[in-house]
């Protein structure tokens, strides 16, 4: 068995139907081994294991490797309590102050769509709060022991990012306060955050009374999360997030306002190819007319073998390649037109020069400026690009990843007309 036939088993055991026997398949040890790696790795491990407890099955799991499954599911569900207890302490900061806050993500997921807190791991903790009260956020959060990597201003921050800098306490807690769910200034994504406000349910989390996303933008939000914001990155976790959703709201969801609500934020593809894979993988139930609507005229075979190629790829096999080399050596065209490529973007115009290192731009110093953008490009880039030129299968293969990456990005972005 190759990593995808692993996988597809481990997606085969998750999509069981409750009290469903699956197909009894005996596997060998190295097997076992293997599956437990994987699901490790794409952060499935402890539902994998609660799944074929609950499905009937009649596989039996080789005693070392059932102790590491159990040990696993310990270690999230140890790790998921400290994280709440955080944030309950944080969420009831917040209700003292009058501060609406929204918990997205993991947070809620956990808690209120697996069936239990220890099934889905949680790296750190997103809130959405509404921008105006960020300011108040900061404040309450360094006041009950959290801290961020840099003193910013609240503008400063907001300039930078959808949201505030992490906050880190002494117990490893790291909470992201959004004050949007994506970068409002990137093209084409339009995301009226303040209709997911207006949309908001009253939810309870660690005995808290807390609002939480529509169970449509909730889909919508883990689809475009996936898909247009992070590529893919995340593996596995993500498609289950997204198919758990989906089985625990079923009838609720209002089909035709995901589309309508997909369709403003300017997501259709991103959404469509993610409900896509989360149909063809989990069998999960979606409304043929949803997905037939938000398809687009340009979706084909290739795009499909490109996520798969994302979805089975060995992990850590290949260095992550920065993405801005990737989009100035992989730029098509001639020799003599990458060649030029390349040296208006390692020296570009004195206008950019000027605003990056914030000189005046008819200064003499911005030649100085060139010099050390140079050692800077050499120092950051250098090691890469000589592997890339002595054809390092490993780089190559991170190099050829980020090309698919980026050709992904760019035809989520594209228009169809």
């Amino acid at each position: 068995m190759n990593r995808k036939d692993y996988i597809e088993w481990i997606i085969g055991q998750i999509r069981v139907s409750k009290g469903q026997n699956s197909e009894s398949v005996v596997l060998a040890d190295d097997d076992w081994q293997n599956i437990y790696n994987i699901s490790l790795e794409e952060g499935v491990a402890p539902y994998l294991y609660y799944c074929i407890n609950k499905s009937g099955s009649e596989l039996i799991i080789p005693e070392p490797i059932k102790n590491k499954f159990i040990k696993t599911s310990q270690n999230v569900l140890a790790r998921n309590t400290i994280l709440y207890h955080e944030l309950s302490k944080v969420l009831r900061s917040f209700s003292e102050m009058n501060i609406p806050v929204i918990v997205l993500k993991g947070a809620y997921l956990s808690e209120k769509v697996y069936p239990h807190n220890g099934l889905r791991p949680m790296g750190d903790i997103d809130l959405l709060v509404k921008q105006n009260s960020l300011l108040k956020v900061q404040k309450i959060l360094l006041k009950n022991g959290f801290l961020q990597s840099e003193q910013l201003s609240i503008q400063e921050q907001c300039d930078k990012s959808h949201h505030l800098l992490p906050f880190t306490n002494l117990s490893g807690t790291t909470i992201e306060v959004h004050w949007n769910i994506y970068p409002p200034h990137i093209q084409p994504f339009k995301i009226d955050v303040s209709c997911l406000w207006k949309r908001s349910i009253q939810a309870m989390i660690t005995n808290e009374n807390i609002l939480a996303l529509s169970c449509e933008d909730l889909l919508l939000h883990l689809c475009f999360h996936t898909s247009c914001h992070h590529l893919y990155i995340f593996g596995l976790k993500s498609f289950c997030d997204i198919a758990e959703v989906i089985r625990k709201y079923g009838d609720e969801i209002n089909w035709d306002q995901v589309q309508q609500y997909t369709e403003l934020w300017k997501a259709e593809k991103g959404v469509y190819i993610t409900l896509y894979f989360v149909k063809e993988l989990f069998g999960v139930a979606l409304p043929d007319k949803v997905l037939v609507k938000l398809k687009s005229e340009s979706f084909n075979q290739q795009l499909i073998a490109m996520i798969e190629k994302i979805l089975y790829r060995e992990r850590e096999m290949a260095p992550k390649l920065d993405q801005n080399l990737v989009n100035v050596l992989g730029k098509k065209g001639s020799g003599i037109e990458r060649a030029l490529n390349i040296i208006n973007t390692v020296f570009p115009a004195k206008s950019i020069i000027a605003s990056k290192y914030n000189i005046t731009r008819n200064s003499s110093a911005v030649y100085i400026f060139y010099f050390v953008r140079l050692l800077n490009l050499v120092f950051r880039y250098s090691r890469s690009v000589f592997r890339l030129l002595r054809f390092e299968t490993t780089i190559h293969t991170s190099f050829e990843q980020a090309n698919q990456r980026e050709m992904l990005r760019n035809w989520m972005k594209s228009s169809d007309d």
